[in-house]
Parts: C-alpha cells; structure tokens; sequence
C-alpha cells in the first residue's frame, strides 16, 4: 500500500501523510450504515477518508494526484466541495458535479472491491485505520485490485472515463498490454487534472 509522505508544498492544514489502499471481497450490506461509520471513525480520529468504486480507479496514481489536487484547490480557496474527501473524489472522477463524482466512481450496495484514500497527520494512525475500514466492509486488503490487470478492467475504466481509441493512440502506439494499461492511467489523470485548469 503506498504511503506517502506529502512535501512541505503539498500539505494542507496538518495533513502530511496519504494512504491509498484497497479492499476486496467487500460485502456492504447497508450503504448509509457503513457511510455512517466512515464518516464517524473519520471524525473521531482527525483523518479525511474517502471510499472509491475500485473497478473504476486506475491504479494508485490516479488517486494520489487526485488527492494532490483537492488539497491544492483547498489550499488555494478554489474548492467546489466543503469536503476535502469529496474533493478528492471530484478531482478524481474529472466531474465538476458533486453527484455526478459520486455516481461514477462512489459506492453502491453492489461495490465488491473498495480503493481507499486517507490523509492525516500520523502514518502508524493510518494503517490502523486501513484495518479498521476493511473490517467495516467486510473485506481483506489487497491493493492489487488498484492497479489496470485485465482487458475487462480497459473496458470498464474507458467506458466509465470515456477514453476513445484516437486519446489512447496519441499515448502509446504500442499494443502491448502494459502500454496500454500505462496510457490509460495517464489519460485519465490528465481528465481529472484539467478540471483544475477548469476552475
């Protein structure tokens, strides 16, 4: 699971450290408990949590420049969310709408496997907190279910992102899968870093 120390620039308020997990064979059986108790265990710890559909995350990259992005739109006053974790979701979805992040990459009763982004101040909090969201879900961690692994994983991710072939083209023109998979990352970061340049 990476963690991530931020950089004097990056951090935001006493956030200095970023954990992007995930957790898989999730069993949720009632979505608004479950938000409930993120969003309780989030306040009781000092930590901002967000919760990602992770058949729709492309790698751990994709959330960690999503996350740089919240905290520089929160940093610089150009937020569209009073969250910072909704934040992340928005930067990550490339959606200015806050339901519209939500319905693309948010949770339903259905999610199976979760991405998980936490920030904070202290890095063996945080870990702690992994285990305790995974509990929560019902699940085990595994942050192989991040990353690009699988041909359906392509499709669901330039369905859910709208990537044409001409967009992936002009990154790789090389069909090996793993160049593919790279690409792919890549323009979808770039989705989601323009709504900076949106704002």
């Amino acid at each position: 699971m990476p963690l991530i120390e931020l950089s004097e620039n990056d951090r935001f308020e006493n956030l200095s450290f970023v954990l992007i997990s995930g957790v898989k064979d999730v069993k949720i059986d009632n979505l608004t408990a479950v938000i409930d108790k993120i969003l309780d265990l989030s306040s009781r710890e000092g930590l901002v949590i967000q919760l990602f559909d992770a058949t729709k995350v492309a790698s751990w990259k994709h959330l960690f420049v999503a996350a740089l992005n919240a905290l520089k739109a929160f940093k610089h006053k150009y937020n569209i969310s009073s969250k910072l974790g909704m934040e992340i979701l928005i930067f990550a979805s490339g959606q200015r709408q806050i339901r519209d992040a939500i319905s693309m990459l948010g949770l339903s009763k259905d999610t199976k496997e979760v991405a998980v982004v936490i920030l904070g101040s202290a890095k063996d909090k945080l870990d702690r907190v992994l285990k305790e969201i995974a509990g929560m879900l019902n699940g085990r961690i595994d942050d192989s279910i991040l990353e690009i692994l699988s041909e359906h994983k392509v499709r669901v991710l330039r369905g859910t992102f709208g990537i044409s072939d001409e967009e992936l083209e002009t990154s790789t023109k090389s069909q090996r899968f793993s160049d593919i998979a790279d690409a792919l990352v890549k323009c979808i970061i770039n989705r989601s870093s323009l709504l900076v340049v949106q704002r």
